[in-house]
């Protein structure tokens, strides 16, 4: 959802509302804990925190030629 969203800022809400498989209560704190997990595997700059908004990607998107 983060790298098809062209650099533009994802609400931890959207987030919750993508992962969320409807059988239970997801919170905002799982996304945060998911996000957390990726930049361990991918990097730190993989995912920005955008304060008071959400995350957005941090690389760069290359458009096809």
């Amino acid at each position: 959802m983060l790298a098809n969203a062209d650099g533009k800022a994802i609400t931890r809400g959207d987030l919750v509302d993508a992962i969320s498989t409807g059988d239970g209560p997801i919170s905002i704190r799982a996304v945060d804990i998911l996000i957390s997990r990726l930049r361990k595997k991918l990097d730190k700059k993989a995912i920005l925190t955008i304060s008071k908004v959400g995350y957005r990607c941090g690389w760069e998107t290359v458009e096809e030629c």
